[in-house]
């Protein structure tokens, strides 16, 4: 960058920060043109500085079916006044134009904006919403909606992006937040990872573990005796073949009772989305597993090999 005028070798160079140039202020020779401003960015501590200074559009997003990215026709009390009745009439048919979209257009819109309801309700992450929204597109794209239903599409499309990004949610609690079935769900879900090529690895027990112990408002010392009895099966290679979330209920059952935190049955069972009966089937299976192993520490099979 030129310290002095290449024209007239004046050292008194003036630099316009709002339009990029820096000039000669002898000769008005401009020495460079758009210049990147280095300064400090500035900021905003509420939302009236935001609409001040902001200076882009919103970032792209695939939770919107035009990702964003379009413009809208908007309106105001003064540009209402400054019009005359043909104009106005005008602007409300363009206004009407642009809120209609074609067939697949307004597929996307309806289930993209239920993506966002459910996972607002199951509170899932941002990153999660916008995999389901990708993972979606994909779907109609594939032209996999003909003949099912959105909401169980979307379910699908929530459970495996939570697979995925290893999401302790489960499938009941996802079609409950639908208010869809869950064998619906199922089968769509299967068609998708079969169309798309999708592999998922099986779920992992452990994940299951923290969300379950907060709920059940148990101290840390349980979670991790659940998660050690949950690691003693892996390391030792044990299988149970049976459902995730009640294997992590059962871990987390017997840990309580071990570490003298024990809850009922009862409240165990409806945090994990189980029945009783199913909860104890899962406790005498690990505890017939790991009774040879020093993890437990006492015989504690009288409270559920019943």
């Amino acid at each position: 960058m030129a310290d002095e005028c290449p024209e007239c070798g004046s050292n008194t160079i003036i630099t316009e920060t709002k339009t990029g140039e820096r000039v000669c202020a002898k000769c008005g020779l401009v020495i460079d043109d758009y210049q990147v401003d280095n300064r400090h960015e500035w900021r905003s501590l509420d939302h009236d500085e935001i609409a001040k200074k902001v200076r882009t559009g919103a970032p792209a997003t695939y939770l919107i079916h035009d990702k964003g990215l379009s413009t809208e026709v908007g309106w105001s009390q003064r540009d209402q006044k400054s019009m005359s009745s043909s104009q106005r009439a005008q602007y409300y048919r363009l206004m009407k134009w642009q809120k209609r979209l074609d067939s697949s257009a307004q597929t996307l819109a309806t289930g993209l904006s239920k993506i966002d309801r459910i996972s607002s309700h199951l509170d899932l992450p941002k990153n999660v919403r916008e995999a389901a929204s990708l993972l979606y597109r994909r779907v109609v794209d594939k032209n996999m909606i003909k003949g099912r239903s959105i909401d169980s599409i979307i379910s699908a499309c929530l459970y495996i992006v939570c697979r995925q990004y290893h999401i302790s949610r489960t499938l009941d609690e996802i079609t409950q937040a639908a208010h869809t079935e869950r064998i619906e769900v199922g089968k769509v879900y299967r068609v998708i990872l079969r169309e798309l090529r999708i592999k998922l690895s099986p779920p992992n027990p452990l994940e299951y573990i923290p969300r379950f112990a907060s709920a059940l408002a148990l101290p840390e010392e349980v979670q991790v005796q659940a998660e050690t009895i949950l690691r003693e099966l892996m390391d030792a290679n044990i299988k149970c073949g049976r459902n995730p979330v009640a294997i992590a209920a059962a871990a987390l059952y017997i840990a309580s009772t071990i570490s003298g935190v024990s809850r009922t049955q009862r409240e165990v069972s409806k945090i994990a989305n189980t029945s009783e009966v199913t909860l104890r089937n899962r406790c005498r299976e690990l505890y017939t597993k790991l009774k040879t192993h020093p993890i437990l520490g006492k015989d504690i099979s009288s409270l559920f090999l019943k």
